[in-house]
């Protein structure tokens, strides 16, 4: 599965997920992008899924957006706060329906 990582996650958040092919923001260059163009940009360079932490991504992603979006409930950005919740992420990411919306945490 290829992944984005949006620009409020940490780097080393990649690393967590070894069996996907992981791209953050920043190294595609696109940080800064506002949510509902980032979906378009993900959509047409091929990717499956944007993670991300924004509590208000999915009311850029419509109903049905281009690129599933996963969600992250946590209590912050910090990597330490978001490796208890790998489990559900590994579990969200191999369940995940194409252009759907899904929260974990």
């Amino acid at each position: 599965m290829k992944i984005l990582l949006d620009e409020c996650l940490p780097v080393d958040l990649r690393h967590c997920l070894p069996s996907h092919v992981v791209f953050t923001v920043t190294y595609m260059g696109w940080s800064g992008i506002k949510n509902g163009a980032l979906i378009a940009r993900a959509a047409s360079d091929g990717f499956d899924v944007i993670i991300t932490n924004d509590q208000a991504f999915d009311r850029h992603a419509g109903a049905q957006p281009a690129v599933s979006v996963l969600i992250i409930h946590a209590k912050s950005n910090d990597l330490d706060e978001l490796t208890p919740l790998l489990p559900d992420i590994t579990r969200a990411l191999a369940a995940l329906p194409p252009n759907s919306v899904v929260r974990v945490g």
